[in-house]
């Protein structure tokens, strides 16, 4: 792990004290990074929505190709 310094506001350094005494977190650190790691995961799951938003409008409001137009229809197994 990387240390890092961080500032908080006195009021939220309160309620993370007793966060993770409420809440039983061994440590502030604990608390930190599980708080964190979760808004990073969010955080990611908001960037790929984007980027599949950006892909689907530069893909055109049209309906997508079928790939497998050429080969589909009843008479598949003979050609």
């Amino acid at each position: 792990m990387v240390p890092l310094k961080i500032q908080l506001s006195k009021a939220d350094l309160e309620f993370i004290d007793q966060a993770c005494s409420a809440l039983s977190y061994r440590s502030r650190s604990e608390y930190l990074r599980e708080a964190i790691q979760r808004k990073i995961e969010a955080d990611r799951a908001r960037l790929r929505e984007l980027k599949r938003r950006e892909a689907m409008k530069a893909y055109g409001p049209g309906r997508p190709k079928d790939a497998f137009e050429a080969i589909a229809g009843e008479d598949f197994e003979d050609r």
